[in-house]
């Protein structure tokens, strides 16, 4: 009889496991290895309201969140099932309703005080900065998709204004009839005359502005790079006021009593600065979104789990968890093993990108593959899998020559060993074998059917395959014996799966799994998780 224990997907909580069955079927026993952040999806814009509540934008996990200022507690939580998208940056508006900005499909929404949802405009894909000024007007900005600065009008009728169409301005702010805005990738913030679209910069050399707020006493304060500077728009001087950990922080909002709040972006973090300068944890930092998994050991044999996660390529050590590296990366979805090095992939930056696992520094770059939604090495070539053509391509790096393997409707899940390659289609639920034994298949042959949207694959030891079913929320193992496939659910209720917003790939967040040399599995789902497996 085979008995069940359903891991419970804590984010702060570490949780066991354990699947079994009889002598010949698995047994599973798994604990957290590296937690997820309360806060999923990373924290990025962030504002007060007029009860001292924290909102806060939640991107990759498609949410806005309600705190408490002083606890972290977290008091409501608005999403797609109340018809909001997730934010890149919310304000609190003078009618106590909360508008933000839904970067992927340029709407500027609003919830209002009862919880009801409108749209206010659409600017297209790259809304990001948004404030409202003393007398109540709507700014928006746009950043990295595509830039400009709107006048954005409230009564649903007058189309909005365009005031500058080619400036690219992060979280800005409103005082004394001008907006403050940082240009992150200028270095510099700028004041702007939002009726003539002039503006002057008033402080410079900076090295990554990305927020600014003004405290109800006038001063000004900008977060760069992790570190908050008050700065005087008169002369330009900054002076430092505190830091955050980790060395990055995405936005700042400052409550009635001049208390600052800063967002940690990708760690999904916020923190208040004491005025000595140190940061209080208000909501605890951890991985935001982690997707693909690849595991390589280090120079002492050492197993190191690797892991994309929002805008940062991880490495943590496969027994302790211990952070081993933290590198920038173009939004990864999917980091694989490529020989000794790793390779990652971006669809947002369609990048496919070779990089170091010692520094997570770049190698090579790509950015002529089609959609990227995952990569892996094989053979010494590169295997990616492009959403754009539904192609599984082999490239031979030395010569850049490509072979089209496999065509699908959604390539997503790729395993190797060293003489056999497998791809899965997420949409029909197929795994295909595309190399057996060194041979590559003329026709790729279907092994499994019938999964339901398969992503992340890896290869036992024992030669079978491990895939996660994302709309199952489970792990599965296909076990490959002389009658065929058979498929072996092994844990359920992971917390995987998310579905997609309008007009990004329908896989979303990448959820991997990967396999260490001796035998543990990792899993991405709202964390990493590491599980030993017997038979």
């Amino acid at each position: 009889m085979r008995r069940l224990f359903v891991l419970c997907l804590s984010l702060l909580v570490v949780a066991s496991l354990a699947v079994s069955a009889g002598a010949d079927e698995p047994r599973m026993d798994g604990r957290l290895l590296v937690p997820g952040a309360p806060l999923p999806g990373g924290t990025w814009g962030i504002d007060v309201d007029q009860a001292g509540h924290l909102w806060v934008g939640n991107l990759a996990a498609r949410q806005i969140a309600e705190l408490n200022a002083n606890t972290g507690t977290i008091l409501a939580r608005f999403g797609p099932d109340q018809g909001v998208e997730g934010a890149d940056d919310v304000a609190v508006g003078p009618d106590g309703a909360v508008y933000y900005t839904a970067i992927m499909t340029g709407e500027v929404g609003r919830i209002g005080p009862d919880g009801t949802h409108t749209t206010v405009a659409n600017l297209g894909p790259g809304v990001n900065p948004i404030t409202f000024s003393d007398d109540g007007r709507l700014f928006v900005g746009r950043l990295v998709i595509d830039v400009g600065l709107f006048e954005v009008y409230l009564d649903g009728v007058t189309p909005p204004r365009e005031i500058i169409p080619d400036i690219a301005t992060n979280g800005f702010a409103w005082w004394d009839g001008y907006l403050y805005a940082p240009r992150t990738f200028d270095g510099d913030v700028v004041k702007i005359d939002v009726e003539t679209g002039a503006f002057t910069t008033v402080v410079s050399g900076l090295i990554y502005p990305v927020g600014v707020d003004i405290a109800p006493d006038g001063r000004m304060f900008v977060v760069d790079a992790g570190t908050v500077f008050e700065f005087d728009p008169g002369t330009g001087a900054t002076t430092a006021v505190g830091s955050v950990p980790g060395g990055y922080g995405d936005n700042l909002a400052i409550d009635s009593h001049g208390r600052i709040f800063v967002t940690g972006g990708t760690n999904g973090a916020i923190w208040r600065l004491r005025s000595n300068g140190e940061a209080v944890t208000v909501s605890a930092p951890g991985l935001a979104g982690p997707g693909g998994l690849a595991v390589l050991t280090d120079g002492r044999g050492r197993e190191v789990v690797y892991a994309a996660d929002i805008l940062l390529l991880y490495g943590f050590g496969g027994a302790s968890g211990r952070q081993r590296l933290v590198a920038d990366a173009p939004m990864p979805n999917t980091v694989g093993a490529y020989g000794a090095d790793l390779v990652m992939t971006s669809w947002m930056s369609n990048i496919v990108q070779t990089r170091s696992p010692a520094t997570g520094l770049p190698i090579n770059t790509y950015v002529d593959f089609a959609v990227p939604l995952n990569a892996i090495g094989f053979d010494g070539d590169l295997i990616v899998a492009e959403l754009g053509t539904g192609h599984v391509v082999r490239m031979d790096e030395a010569t850049g020559d490509r072979q089209v393997l496999a065509q699908m409707i959604v390539p997503t899940g790729l395993a190797a060993n060293a003489r056999n390659l497998w791809a899965a289609d997420w949409a029909t639920g197929t795994i295909y074998q595309l190399v057996r034994q060194g041979r590559t298949l003329h026709t790729p042959r279907p092994v499994v059917t019938g999964l339901q949207g398969p992503e992340g694959m890896a290869v036992t030891p024992e030669g079978d395959l491990l895939v996660v079913e994302t709309w199952a929320q489970r792990l599965s193992l296909v076990v490959f014996g002389a009658a065929g496939a058979t498929v072996v659910p092994l844990i359920e209720g992971l917390a995987v799966g998310q579905p997609a917003p309008e007009g990004a790939p329908p896989t979303w967040t990448f959820d991997g799994v990967a396999v260490g040399p001796s035998g543990v599995i990792y899993l991405s789902a709202a964390g990493i998780y590491r599980y030993v497996r017997y038979r």
